[in-house]
């Protein structure tokens, strides 16, 4: 009796280095029961993907509730090379909002700088007044998700 449960530990210390080894070698999506018993890693390899996706719809949820985050926003306005930008107001509520400011010293940098916004995946950046001022034109951005 004694040495049949040596044998039975012993080859079970012996297997399963190789079973995990074998297991984080080259999961698989497959978590059939058996497999789940058998290789835990498994589970927690879907378990992962499983979390990530959960976490990605926690965060689509909260912003459906809060709307635009103003430091995303601020991230997305000055994400480029933005020497001239001054901005003065930012006002967001829900999904849509409005950013006042200037860029100096004229049109075509204001133009420009509307080029590199309309490449943002987040926002969709909508120039709806520019007003000509001494050294630098004043707009106002309409902000909204894409």
């Amino acid at each position: 009796m004694s040495r049949g449960c040596l044998l039975l530990a012993g080859s079970w210390l012996a297997g399963s280095p190789y079973a995990f080894g074998i297991c984080w070698a080259s999961p698989t999506e497959s978590t059939t029961p058996c497999a789940t018993s058998t290789f835990p890693c498994w589970a927690r390899t879907s378990a992962r993907s499983f979390g990530r996706l959960q976490f990605e719809a926690g965060k689509l949820q909260v912003e459906r509730k809060i709307g635009l985050d103003p430091l995303r926003v601020m991230a997305a306005l000055s994400r480029n090379d933005t020497i001239g930008l001054r901005i003065y107001d930012i006002t967001l509520s829900g999904l849509s909002g409005y950013v006042r400011g200037e860029m100096a010293p004229d049109r075509s940098a204001l133009n420009s700088f509307l080029e590199r916004l309309s490449e943002d995946d987040a926002y969709a950046f909508t120039l709806t007044d520019s007003v000509q001022a001494e050294g630098a034109v004043r707009f106002t951005l309409e902000v909204g998700r894409r």
